[in-house]
C-alpha cells in the first residue's frame, strides 16, 4: 500500500499528480473560468494553494508541454471543453515570490521581471522586430500589431490591448488573465503593507 503525503508548500502540480501526493481536484473551476469574466483575483491567505492552482492551469492551458496525463481522471477531463483548451495557449506563468525573493525591494524585482519578460518574449518571437527592446508594455504592442513589411506569421498573434493593460496595470495582485491569445499567471507574493 502507498501512503499518501500532504502537499504541504508544494506548488508543483506536475510532481504533486507523478508523486504519491493526496490532491483534492479543483479543475472543475476550470470551465467556470472559461465561461466568467476576463480577469480573476484570488485573494486568499497563505498556504491556501493560490500558487499551486496557478500552476495547475499553467500546465491545463499552455502549449510548451503535452499535459493529458496529469488531467485523466479529473473534472476537467469529462468537460467538453477540455481538448478545445488543453495545450492550445502560449502561457506566461510568473511567481510573484521568486521575483521579489531574488531581489532588495519592489522597484527592483519590477525592473529584473521587465528584463526577463522582455529576454522571454524575444526568444519566443525572434522573427518580430521590437520597436524598444527595454520597454515591456512596448514589446507586448510590437507582438500586437502585424509587422506588415516582414510578413510575420506568428500563431495566436492576437494579443488584445486587454493583454498588455493586463501586464502593466496589475503588477502586484494574485491573478489569472484570459485573453483571446493565451494566459497570464500571476502568482501571489506577500510583502508587509507598509513597504509596498
Amino acid at each position: 500500500m502507498i501512503i499518501k503525503k500532504i502537499p504541504y508548500g508544494l506548488t508543483d502540480f506536475e510532481r504533486i499528480r507523478k508523486e504519491p501526493y493526496y490532491y483534492v481536484d479543483k479543475t472543475h473551476y476550470i470551465e467556470w473560468l472559461e465561461e466568467s469574466a476576463n480577469f480573476f483575483f484570488l485573494i486568499r491567505p497563505r498556504r491556501f494553494g493560490k500558487s499551486m492552482a496557478a500552476d495547475m492551469l499553467a500546465a491545463y492551458y499552455d502549449c510548451g508541454d503535452d499535459t493529458e496525463e496529469l488531467f485523466e481522471g479529473l473534472s476537467i477531463s469529462q468537460c467538453k471543453s477540455y481538448r478545445k483548451h488543453l495545450n492550445q495557449y502560449d502561457v506566461l506563468k510568473i511567481n510573484m515570490q521568486e521575483f521579489l525573493s531574488a531581489t532588495s525591494g519592489i522597484d527592483e524585482m519590477l525592473r529584473m521581471l521587465n528584463d526577463y519578460l522582455i529576454f522571454d518574449l524575444r526568444e519566443q518571437y525572434s522573427q518580430v522586430r521590437f520597436r524598444d527592446e527595454k520597454n515591456l508594455v512596448q514589446v507586448m504592442k510590437d507582438l500586437t500589431y502585424d509587422n506588415e513589411k516582414e510578413n510575420v506569421s506568428i500563431p495566436n498573434r492576437e494579443v488584445s490591448q486587454e493583454y498588455i493593460n493586463a501586464i502593466s496595470r496589475f503588477p502586484f495582485c494574485n491573478t489569472t488573465m484570459k485573453t483571446r491569445c493565451g494566459r497570464i499567471f500571476l502568482s501571489l507574493f506577500s510583502v508587509p503593507a507598509c513597504s509596498v
